[in-house]
């Protein structure tokens, strides 16, 4: 029985070079950054997992759950993940909190994967260590800088690529157009709302999601306006695009809400974020309950990549 003997926190910051950063529809990007948690064991071995919220608050929360970690066994890791949840609970039942436990359960997951002689995705039944991935970013100034992003990605072999919208109307649709008749009829197009638009403006760029047979439409609320969501997926469905979003969101409690209220087709949960592997494991059952589809989140690091 290997048990914890210590818990980790590494901050990374990566800054950007203001001259060249990149933009989003709300605003520049500074820097970078993320947090790994490091497990070890009194073995000798080593786990690695990754937690996405501000660092300040997700080393607290670590702090404050450290000892709660150590001294356990790594093979009990679902009783440490609600043992966690229920201590962390009365002050972090969403946010960094979560993010801290989904940290804890991947390093503990990847512990399990070496002390079995497996990588985690045949640990948990898989039965390729390959998924299909879309190029992500096209965060760019002009409809054409879009459309060469969104070329390049298919010239390097991706079959899906998503952009962002939520600068202005003719922005939006001319960069929209530009991408799609970029990549072709064949490829998918993602487009992501970055929580910039309205009910009204989203019911507006329907249409044009559906003229560009959009993949699906991520995000285009703020994650607690779940009423929006409602109201806006008939309109969606009825122009052929799913909505999509979920990458904001925490912990079952917080998907089971999202899913039950009927809110989007697609849920975009994130092992960095929502709560670990352990609890993407509890989520997507839940979707598929309520014909719901998953498509794991991921962003800053490839310990995040790997995990999801």
């Amino acid at each position: 029985m290997s048990k914890v003997v210590s818990v980790e926190c590494i901050h990374l910051r990566f800054a950007c070079d203001m001259e060249r950063t990149f933009q989003t529809p709300a605003g520049p990007v500074h820097a970078r950054f993320t947090t790994l948690i490091r497990l070890r064991t009194d073995d000798g071995l080593e786990g690695i997992g990754s937690a996405y919220a501000h660092p300040g608050v997700v080393q607290a929360s670590v702090d404050h759950l450290a000892p709660f970690v150590i001294g356990f066994d790594v093979e009990a890791s679902e009783q440490t993940h609600t043992r966690l949840h229920g201590i962390s609970g009365w002050y972090g039942r969403k946010g960094a909190a979560v993010a801290a436990i989904s940290g804890i359960d991947t390093a503990l997951w990847d512990l399990r994967g070496k002390m079995a002689g497996q990588p985690l995705w045949k640990l948990l039944g898989g039965s390729s260590s390959r998924a299909p991935a879309y190029a992500s970013g096209n965060l760019y100034s002009s409809p054409e800088a879009v459309a060469e992003g969104a070329a390049r990605a298919i010239a390097r072999g991706f079959t899906r690529v998503k952009m962002r919208i939520g600068w202005s109307w003719d922005y939006d649709c001319a960069a929209m157009r530009a991408a799609r008749a970029a990549i072709g009829p064949d490829a998918d197009l993602m487009i992501d709302g970055t929580h910039r638009f309205t009910l009204d403006q989203a019911i507006r760029t329907v249409p044009v999601l559906g003229e560009v047979r959009a993949f699906w439409f991520e995000e285009p609320f703020s994650p607690d306006d779940l009423e929006s969501y409602v109201a806006l997926r008939p309109h969606a469905n009825a122009a052929g695009v799913p909505l999509a979003g979920g990458e904001n969101e925490f912990a079952f409690h917080g998907f089971r809400e999202l899913i039950r209220s009927g809110a989007v087709d697609i849920v975009q949960c994130d092992a960095s974020r929502a709560g670990g592997v352990t609890e993407l494991l509890r989520i997507a059952p839940l979707a598929a309950e309520h014909g719901v589809q998953v498509a794991p989140h991921t962003w800053c690091d490839i310990v995040a990549v790997t995990a999801n």
